[in-house]
This record gives C-alpha cells, sequence and structure tokens, in this order.
C-alpha cells in the first residue's frame, strides 16, 4: 500500500486542504503535515490509516508523549478526510468516510485530554 503514499500524492491532497472557515492552510503548515504523512510511511504504518483505533493504538505503543502522537495522529485524519473517493479507493475501498472521521475525532479528543493531563504532571513535577 506505501507506493501509493508518495510525497507528492500526499502534497497534492494536502494542496486541496481547506480551513474551516474556507482559507487556505499556510505553506509551512502544509509542509509539516506533508512530514508528518512521510514519518507514519517510514515508521511502516500506512497500512494503519484505514482504520483510526489501530493508527491510534499503534502510535500510542511506539511514543510514550502524546504531543508526539497527536503531531502525526492529527494530520492522519486531515489527509484521510480530504480523500476523494478514487483516492479512498486506495486505501480501503469500502470506506465509510463519515465514520471514519467521527471516529478520528473522538479520539483525537481523547488524546487531546491524556496530553493535557501529561503537561500538567510534568509541570507538577517541575515545582515539587
Amino acid at each position: 500500500m506505501e507506493d501509493w503514499l508518495s510525497r507528492e500524492f500526499v502534497t497534492s491532497v494536502f494542496s486541496r486542504l481547506k480551513k474551516p472557515n474556507g482559507m487556505e492552510y499556510d505553506e509551512k503548515t502544509l509542509k509539516n503535515y506533508v512530514t508528518r504523512m512521510m514519518t507514519l510511511r517510514n515508521l511502516n504504518l500506512s497500512d494503519a490509516l484505514v482504520d483510526p483505533d489501530v493508527l491510534y493504538t499503534a502510535l500510542r505503543t511506539r511514543y510514550s508523549k502524546m504531543t508526539s502522537v497527536l503531531s502525526i495522529f492529527r494530520p492522519a485524519g486531515l489527509f484521510v478526510a480530504s480523500l476523494n473517493e478514487e483516492e479512498a479507493g486506495f486505501l480501503k475501498p469500502t470506506m465509510m468516510k463519515g465514520a471514519y472521521v467521527r471516529r478520528h475525532h473522538q479520539l483525537l479528543r481523547e488524546a487531546s485530554a491524556l496530553r493535557r493531563r501529561q503537561d500538567c504532571s510534568s509541570q507538577e513535577s517541575k515545582r515539587v
């Protein structure tokens, strides 16, 4: 599956990405997102893109800090949500993007809450 996940393809998908207010993302952010997707590919986790639960679990297993998990998990969700029907067929022919995006959003909220708890506990340990 990783053959189709090239830098050029990822860049073309992210180039269509719009913020919720309709504005385009700045170039630096898009380059960062492309880099994160290439990291995902280099970690041999491209196959995990078909299921947000599998991807989230794999990233949690690989990284101890939630900040690291979020730095890859967030762009991966945006990438999948930005795929058109034909492109999503490369990933999984029967993918239900709506269900994928809802589940990704739930996991993103969970990961963000865990990151806040990690940040708070690390700040408290510095004070002691």
